[in-house]
């Protein structure tokens, strides 16, 4: 191996450790905020049923019609993201 190309940089276990610990949290905090985003507006069904004179039924598809909605925006930012940066 050539002598520009070692690694001389030590790898600290505990550090990395440390650290994908900190990104796990981060990453099930952030799944878990998704999860409730989509569905805290279910408690919210009935009233909005009464509100808007619309079967609870008919009502209740805005929950999946948000997920569809959020993926398919999720995907298309994720393309334009890795096309022209993070800061899209």
């Amino acid at each position: 191996m050539s002598e520009q190309f070692k690694h001389t940089e030590e790898a600290h276990r505990e550090r990395r450790l440390r650290q994908h610990k900190h990104l796990f949290w981060l990453l099930a905090i952030a799944a878990g905020l998704i999860f409730f985003q989509c569905y805290m507006v279910a408690p919210l069904i009935p009233r909005l049923s009464e509100v808007f004179e619309i079967p609870a039924q008919e009502i209740a598809l805005i929950v999946p019609a948000y997920m569809l909605s959020y993926a398919l925006t999720a995907l298309f930012y994720g393309l334009l993201s890795d096309r022209f940066g993070a800061g899209v």
